[in-house]
């Protein structure tokens, strides 16, 4: 009877909602509920300051819902019902609060609805606690007249959920005016699992439908509710598909993490290689830049599009030293985040071969460099011994750890792994979120997974690039 009725409209609701499940959902969206902050400037299409009282013309749906008028800004409705800039000085901000946050969903999470001129442009910054903002994305000039809906991802950036967005203005002079509606999050579209329970769906309703009507037609006076038995059935089918469905969404979610792991490895990998070929040698696990003992990512930092950052550490351009320690997104596996993001995290390490053995190449690739008399390997040393296909350069590493340490205030075993006599675990030296073992690189370039039950005696011999040469442990 009605049980497939029921039956098809939990299936439609369930798994046509489930691509967006970690959403948090108010009417449809979820609107910023206050204003915590803006320069003096912020003002309405008519020159209006904004003040206490007039913090609503950002806030909640759309003024489409205050006034009554829709999106009708060509004809001059809602004009005084928004908020920003006109011609000031770049600098001018305003800042949103969402008491529910904006998850980190598939697809765009946040969705801005505003009108700029020819000329505008301006950063969108977001943040957990309202102290430490992340740059999301840019505002890019609009056609004067017309409203945009402007949608930026968070991208795993963020460990929780966001409950700041920041726009601040960055062009000045003509058509650069930027005057924002609302802030709210995406509302998602249905995704292939969504069609997929929709036809679902609508095959139960439909024989539902038509049992329903028999039953009419035959006993038109008796009326029937859902009985305790087929409640019970609905709530069984809703747990099985929870059960199949939720550990298909953390592996797929889990393959996505441990794809972009190894894309970053890979830009590190290549990073070092171009290194060597401008200077004959592999960065060590501790360098010297300038007149700083480093570790290996400094050297690198103009391989990986950061010029400007190792400029600052070799000190060839002043800066602020807290200016040099920054986030790089490249350094951080996103299985492994950090708790906070802020400072300098790093999750990867380069091959130092057998601990307390930095002054043998035979040993390892990334060696100590900062020494008096250091020991450089380069990849023609590694090509003409045991090669760059089976000598191990960089691994993952759960060790608490920042690349932007200085000096030697800092334990060698965090800046690279290696193996020592004393332990013949192979987990003890590399580690991952991912489970069962930890993503590898090799001196060629490539990427390959390492189980943590390798045999140690195999491990040893791919950590160094010249096995007869070694010492014997």
């Amino acid at each position: 009877m009605r049980l497939f009725c029921v039956i098809g409209s939990l299936v439609v609701g369930f798994l046509g909602y489930s691509r967006s499940a970690d959403a948090e959902m108010i009417g449809g969206q979820n609107w910023a509920d206050a204003v915590t902050d803006y320069t003096a400037n912020i003002q309405n299409y008519s020159g209006e300051i904004m003040s206490a009282a007039t913090e609503w013309w950002v806030l909640g749906p759309s003024d489409a819902d205050v006034n009554g008028n829709g999106y009708a800004w060509d004809d001059g409705v809602d004009q005084d019902y928004v908020a920003g800039w006109r011609s000031n000085a770049p600098g001018e901000y305003l800042i949103v609060e969402f008491d529910t946050g904006l998850a980190d969903v598939q697809g765009n999470d946040l969705v801005i609805h505003m009108y700029c001129g020819t000329s505008a442009d301006a950063s969108v910054l977001a943040s957990v606690d309202g102290i430490s903002y992340t740059e999301i994305g840019s505002l890019e000039p609009g056609t004067p007249g017309y409203f945009s809906d402007e949608e930026f991802d968070f991208d795993g950036a963020f460990a929780s959920d966001v409950h700041y967005v920041k726009v601040v203005r960055v062009a000045n002079g003509p058509q650069t005016g930027m005057f924002f509606d609302s802030f709210a999050s995406v509302v998602p579209e249905p995704g292939t699992m969504s069609l997929a329970a929709l036809g679902l769906g609508s095959l139960l309703i439909a024989a539902g439908w038509k049992r329903s009507r028999r039953r009419v037609v035959v006993r038109k006076t008796k009326t029937k509710g859902i009985t305790l038995v087929e409640l019970l059935v609905v709530i069984t089918i809703i747990g099985m598909l929870m059960a199949m469905l939720l550990p298909a969404v953390q592996a797929a979610r889990e393959a996505a993490r441990r794809a972009t792991c190894q894309n970053n490895q890979h830009q590190l990998s290549l990073a070092m290689l171009c290194f060597e070929s401008g200077v004959g040698y592999f960065p060590g696990y501790k360098n010297r830049v300038g007149s700083t003992t480093t570790t290996w990512i400094v050297p690198i930092l103009p391989y990986i599009e950061r010029g400007k950052l190792y400029d600052m550490w070799s000190g060839e351009v002043p800066g602020d030293p807290l200016e040099k320690k920054v986030l790089i997104k490249l350094l951080i596996c996103p299985s492994n985040p950090p708790a906070v993001y802020e400072g300098s995290p790093l999750a990867y390490v380069p091959n130092r071969g057998r601990y307390g053995k930095d002054d043998s190449r035979a040993e390892g690739i990334s060696l100590n460099l900062a020494t008096a008399s250091p020991s450089y390997v380069s990849l023609d040393y590694v090509s003409l011994h045991d090669g760059c296909p089976t000598t191990l350069l960089l691994s993952e590493s759960l060790a608490d750890k920042c690349w932007a340490r200085e000096g030697w205030a800092v334990n060698d075993r965090l800046l690279a792994f290696g193996w020592n006599a004393s332990s013949t675990n192979v987990a003890d030296f590399i580690s991952s979120n991912h489970s069962g073992g930890a993503i590898v690189s090799f001196c060629d370039g490539h990427q390959h997974f390492l189980r943590n039950d390798v045999d140690y005696e195999v491990y040893k011999q791919l950590l160094s690039p010249y096995g007869d040469g070694c010492s014997p442990p």
